[in-house]
């Protein structure tokens, strides 16, 4: 099938006429009114954060939106990784090294690591977070869920015809962080036998005991009203990570990520889809391995250990990472679990 997209080569770090420019770092503004974007990076060397052989890539979607897309392709690659962020952060901040707060992390990290076991990773700023456009030009938003879904796999199709070496004709493995799990899911879910495998960590798969907390058991009857009337409002709190200060400030002094509380429609998307894929884990073929922790507050691991329960795959494997809290890529003891999901990787090729 033809893919309905557009992939623009950028050199550097490029911004639509119509986006406001801020400056970089840590002094950097932010937009509390949430437009897209609100800061660039655009004094800032590609290098630094592609790497020596990384690209970047603009890739218009079905909605006309332009999503900011980054390619580090593998010496001899066997595989490509495909991963999806979570809510409120963007492809860059998920997957590499931070150095030095306030400053756009470095090539390093997981991709590098992933690079040199000869996996080519690609990932996307998913619409209206990092450098991707927004619809209703707005910073982390989504009319619907299911256009975070669209959007992964326009990525996955387009990668037969990128022109970054190390991509084409090879086995893709998606994977996803918090919502980005969700999103790999689903996304799974609509065709199958467009990947190898997935690799789910701390997957937004159920919100049950997020909604049952404070004032949200009340909050849940008038979800879809208020998602109707004010979808913009960003009135839903979101945890802070009070175990790892650490994490925290690293969040906090990156200029593009979220920086205020859920909008209305996101959060009910989010219950929405959650009940949606817990009702569809027995149609799960693929091979998985997911990673979650029984301490995790955002989302909960019941979620993964229904998924693992229920899928009907043969080949599949659950880690209950109990050392840990929900920042899988980034706290203490993500080495050791980082060389487990390569080694399953390329146990399956």
């Amino acid at each position: 099938m033809s893919v309905a997209a557009t992939v623009i080569q950028t050199n550097g770090i490029e911004k639509a006429a119509s986006e406001p420019i801020a400056k970089t770092g840590a002094g950097a503004s932010r937009d509390s009114s949430g437009g897209v974007p609100h800061t660039t990076y655009d004094d800032v060397d590609p290098a630094t954060y592609l790497g020596p052989h990384g690209a970047e890539r603009d890739l218009v979607n079905a909605q006309g939106l332009r999503l900011k897309t980054f390619y580090w392709p593998a010496d001899q690659a066997r595989s490509v990784l495909l991963f999806v962020h979570g809510h409120g952060a963007h492809g860059l901040f998920e997957l590499l090294q931070i150095e030095e707060l306030g400053q756009p992390p470095l090539y390093g990290g997981w991709v590098q690591k992933f690079n040199e076991a000869g996996i080519s990773v690609v990932t996307l700023d998913n619409q209206g977070c990092g450098r991707s456009d927004g619809a209703r030009n707005l910073r982390y938003f989504v009319e619907s869920f299911q256009d975070y879904v669209n959007d992964v796999l326009l990525l996955r199709r387009t990668l037969s015809e990128v022109d970054v070496p190390g991509f084409r004709d090879l086995p893709v493995f998606l994977s996803g962080i918090s919502m980005g799990g969700c999103v790999a899911l689903h996304a799974a879910l609509e065709d199958q036998t467009l990947f190898r495998g997935l690799v789910l960590l701390a997957p937004m798969l159920s919100l049950q005991r997020v909604s049952r907390r404070g004032l949200n058991p009340y909050m849940r009857p008038v979800a879809a009203l208020l998602s109707r009337i004010v979808p913009w409002a960003a009135i839903v709190a979101t945890d802070r990570n009070k175990l790892n200060p650490v994490l925290q400030d690293q969040w906090d002094s990156d200029p593009l990520v979220a920086h205020i509380n859920t909008r209305v429609r996101n959060a009910n998307e989010y219950l929405r889809c959650t009940e949606s894929i817990m009702g569809r884990l027995g149609e799960v073929t693929l091979p998985f391995i997911v990673a979650h922790s029984e301490n995790d507050s955002m989302c909960d691991p019941d979620g993964s250990k229904a998924l693992y329960r229920e899928a009907r795959a043969t080949d599949k494997t659950i880690r209950l990472v109990n050392h840990m809290w929900h920042v899988l890529l980034k706290e203490g003891g993500n080495e050791i679990l980082l060389e487990e999901l390569i080694a399953w990787m390329q146990a399956r090729l």
